[in-house]
């Protein structure tokens, strides 16, 4: 059974650090997988049994918005709708603290997994992490059916 946990602020960092480290510096190759908005983000950790296997991370850009960052799952649970529950939860959060927007600096390689969850492109492409990244915003006021809870 999966659970999901948010913490806000350094403890969360501390909690999904080295899943973070796991994902995108040892798979992915990231150089940098942490910032300076640790202490003011709301993490949130996915669990099976007491295993951790996915994290997720927003961070609020004003009052009626937030940005996700550093959303990633173990490759065992991708491609299984498991991405799919950590935005959706992202999103419940943002709106009970108020927000409407959601936003997300994605890889161009990701852009079709953001686009299924009613993200859409609003900026040019630019580099991070010498990858092609695009700037995505999601208005929460739009309700959207969880996609993989339809298949």
């Amino acid at each position: 059974m999966l659970k999901f946990q948010f913490i806000y602020g350094e403890n969360g960092y501390k909690i999904v650090k080295d899943l973070r480290n796991r994902i995108f510096k040892d798979e992915l190759g990231y150089d940098e997988v942490t910032d300076d908005l640790e202490n003011e983000s709301y993490h949130i950790v996915g669990y099976e049994e007491i295993h951790q296997m996915g994290l997720g991370r927003m961070t609020e850009v004003d009052s009626e918005t937030f940005e996700v960052s550093f959303v990633g799952l173990l490759k065992e649970y991708r491609r299984q709708y498991v991405g799919d529950l950590v935005m959706r939860a992202l999103a419940d959060k943002a709106e009970r603290l108020g927000a409407k927007w959601m936003i997300v600096k994605a890889p161009v390689a990701l852009k079709g997994f953001f686009e299924f969850e009613s993200y859409e492109v609003c900026g040019d492409a630019f580099m991070k992490n010498n990858e092609p990244h695009i700037l995505m915003k999601k208005d929460l006021t739009k309700k959207q059916p969880c996609r993989g809870c339809s298949k």
